[in-house]
């Protein structure tokens, strides 16, 4: 059985990411092998070893966690976060499968009252999702009914007069109040009891991410960040731990933190996030490169690697530019006091005194054009294109306003002779002047 097969039920193709590259372009299937047999305990000889390596670690830590290496920010709260850790004993075998089961046992009770409720099948049926999925919405849409059915019937024996609202209710859920009380009882317990669980299996298993992802120092995320990533990946490992399988929590959740943590680099440690897909194959044109210059003893050509991969040239150049390194605005440029902002400019934007000065004469303009007839000013501003989108024709003026283009033409006239009286002549020249 590959590992893959083990993982690939629980988790979605987008999860599912065994190649993966670190800011440097290291690739990450090293790291996130998953396509070696499952041997005694589900690991590759090289990862078993890994494992047994951090396990004994833990096991040998003394009463606290080292935090020397966060580089002397492991002061305060930090410091006492690893401290509290020291006190933490790693589950055995034994205690991680009965804490699973607890958790299994809990859900597994929960699916069962829901399953037996009357308004159960009607809700799965309105549902229009795949199977899995509507098993999983309708069982939990149907908690959420009788947990507000439950309030409701609490409410109502407390307030006195409304028996009408009891009765109704054990009609309207064709099963009986005190039954469903009973029952949502039961629900709330098993739900304490998973809580219980996980908590103490996430809880023992923290020293773990935190031998995990000191691994990963120095690939563009501070160790306070793997941590919190690793932390994400445990409690998805809590979820999703098969017991039955037979292998160790740890075996299991050592993946998942891995994972978690090689995602979270992807997606944050670079400057510009690039897809996981993207990452796979500049991983792949890579190790091509890389054995083309040892072959070559120079550096390849892009014709000469998309060669080797059977791939058009165009998408290793693609890729390439994808993975282009940011370059800062504030870089120097030459010996002199001169950044590499001062020589870019956007030649379509305007400067911003233009600007200014642009909206502030259309703002007197427009003013003196108001002091026009209503008709005279739309003319005006149709013909020289004054807040339109264009200037306009006789003709276009005359057919939007239903007039003939000779009427135009005077209408026209007659506004440009108003706006030459000394009131408004003045004004327009000190536009002019701008």
């Amino acid at each position: 059985m590959k590992r893959n097969d083990l993982f690939q039920n629980d988790m979605g193709e987008s999860e599912v990411c065994c190649t993966m590259v670190c800011d440097e372009g290291r690739d990450f299937s090293e790291i996130l092998e998953t396509d070696t047999a499952l041997e005694d305990n589900g690991l590759s000889e090289d990862d078993e070893a890994y494992l047994s390596a951090v396990e004994t670690e833990i096991e040998e830590d003394g009463e606290a966690v080292d935090a020397s290496v966060l580089g002397g920010s492991g002061e305060g709260l930090v410091q006492k976060y690893f401290n509290s850790l020291g006190d933490i004993h790693v589950l055995t075998k034994e205690q991680e499968a009965a804490l699973a089961k607890k958790i299994e046992e809990g859900k597994k009770c929960i699916s069962e009252i829901v399953l037996s409720l009357p308004f159960y099948s009607s809700i799965n049926a309105e549902l229009h999702v795949s199977q899995d999925e509507k098993d999983a919405r309708a069982l939990e849409l149907c908690l959420e009914i009788l947990e507000d059915l439950v309030k409701r019937t609490i409410n109502a024996e407390v307030i006195t007069g409304v028996r009408k609202e009891y009765v109704f209710l054990d009609l309207k859920c064709k099963i009986d109040m005190t039954e469903l009380r009973a029952k949502w009882e039961i629900i709330v317990s098993a739900r304490e009891s998973i809580a219980e669980a996980r908590n103490e299996l996430i809880t023992r298993n923290l020293r773990l991410v935190i031998k995990v992802a000191k691994h990963f120092i120095g690939r563009g995320l501070p160790l306070l960040d793997l941590i919190q990533e690793g932390n994400i990946g445990l409690m998805k490992a809590v979820e999703r731990f098969k017991y039955e399988m037979g292998f160790k929590f740890s075996t299991y959740a050592t993946w998942w933190i891995k994972q978690a943590i090689s995602r979270a680099l992807i997606d944050q440690s670079k400057t510009i996030r690039v897809p996981v897909h993207i990452m796979e194959f500049y991983n792949k044109v890579s190790r091509a490169t890389e054995e083309l210059k040892q072959e070559y003893g120079r550096e390849p050509g892009v014709r000469e690697i998309a060669k080797k991969l059977h791939i058009p040239v165009k998408k290793v150049e693609e890729v390439r530019k994808a993975i282009q390194t940011p370059v800062a605005l504030q870089t120097p440029v030459g010996d002199e006091d001169s950044d590499l902002e001062d020589f870019i400019c956007d030649s379509n934007t305007p400067l911003p005194d233009l600007d200014v000065e642009k909206k502030e004469i259309s703002r007197h303009l427009l003013k003196v054009l108001k002091t026009l007839s209503h008709r005279e000013e739309r003319v005006l501003r149709m013909r020289f294109g004054i807040g339109v989108e264009r200037d306009h024709t006789l003709e276009e003026v005359g057919r939007r306003l239903s007039i003939t283009r000779e009427r135009v033409r005077q209408i026209e006239m007659q506004a440009m002779r108003k706006l030459k009286q000394p009131g408004r002549l003045s004004t327009l020249k000190s536009l002019a002047a701008i």
